[in-house]
């Protein structure tokens, strides 16, 4: 489980990472793009840094991934879970999904499926696909949430959307009674 946590860390920290060096985000930003393609993680850390100061919502998720994941910096789950939830109370969509997961997974002991509830809620709303199938789940099993199948039925409707078209599979045991309900209507 820990593994898959890292993983799935740094590959949203590709995505974003390379979703903004093509659409030519300039600034410290850039530079911190720059210097992470040149493996400079230390050097992509100081230009990530001063952007997240003032406020830059990935850079703020980038610093997350780094302290997470221990990448130019010393692996620091304090650290990480700062820069993850700043990030996330400046609407950043992957960062409140993240928030969601570290709540509900309980990885940095805070485990509290309301809180996670809520992340996973923002992140929907933002459209988030994985925030949307979590919701579904937790409202099948009234996890940090009253239990409502017509709730988890329609994320998980929503999720669908998304997802498939993305090539990821939303097979589970949890699922079975949404889809039961799903085949029915």
């Amino acid at each position: 489980m820990k593994k898959l946590s890292k993983i799935l860390a740094t590959t949203i920290f590709f995505v974003y990472l390379f979703s903004f060096k093509q659409v030519g985000y300039a600034g410290e930003f850039e530079s911190g793009v720059s210097a992470y393609q040149d493996g400079d993680i230390v050097q992509a850390y100081t230009h990530w840094k001063k952007e997240a100061e003032v406020g830059s919502s990935v850079a703020q998720f980038n610093l997350g991934v780094l302290f997470e994941t221990g990448s130019g910096v010393e692996q620091d789950f304090k650290k990480s879970f700062k820069w993850f939830q700043r990030a996330a109370l400046n609407d950043h969509a992957m960062s409140q999904l993240k928030m969601g997961f570290l709540n509900y997974e309980d990885k940095y002991n805070i485990k509290n499926f309301t809180e996670a509830a809520r992340w996973f809620h923002l992140a929907a709303a933002q459209n988030n696909p994985r925030a949307m199938y979590r919701l579904s789940m937790m409202y099948t099993m009234g996890k940090g949430v009253e239990q409502n199948s017509s709730s988890a039925v329609e994320l998980y409707n929503r999720s669908l959307d998304f997802i498939c078209s993305m090539g990821v599979g939303l097979e589970s045991s949890v699922m079975v009674p949404i889809l039961k309900a799903r085949e029915r209507s």
